[in-house]
């Protein structure tokens, strides 16, 4: 399974350090991020979610717990659940770096968007994520 080969790849790969130039500015000495995720139900929940943004796109999806929900949706354009086992969900998530190694093998609650080919847009697709369980 490809999430396995990417945990490996994880669990293989160095923490970036400032000797790479994406990473030069980024100290990252005592990180360590098996801790990381170990501490995100400490989390506060929000019991509602609400936004003050006012926006100017081509489509609107807010998902949450209960499912992705549309508003002001192009002709073509769709938003879906991206399953775990997704035939090229690992084509477009790589694990040549270490975090983007940990990203794959811990995927979980993708979203995809299609858009058709040969179609433009004018304004850009916003997405939000909110996470309002407890």
């Amino acid at each position: 399974m490809a999430n396995a080969q990417a945990l490996e790849a994880y669990r293989s790969l160095p923490i970036p350090d400032t000797t790479e130039e994406h990473w030069r500015f980024t100290d990252l000495k005592g990180f360590d991020p098996e801790d990381y995720g170990s501490k995100a139900g400490t989390l506060p929940r929000n019991e509602s979610v609400t936004t003050m943004l006012d926006l100017d796109v081509a489509g609107y999806a807010s998902v949450t717990e209960n499912g992705i929900e549309f508003s002001q949706l192009p002709e073509g354009v769709r938003f879906e659940p991206l399953p775990e086992d997704y035939e090229r969900l690992y084509s477009l998530v790589g694990w040549d770096e270490k975090f983007a190694a940990h990203n794959a093998a811990m995927w979980k609650h993708g979203l995809l968007v299609v858009v058709p080919k040969g179609l433009v847009l004018e304004k850009p697709l916003y997405v939000r994520i909110a996470v309002t369980a407890k």
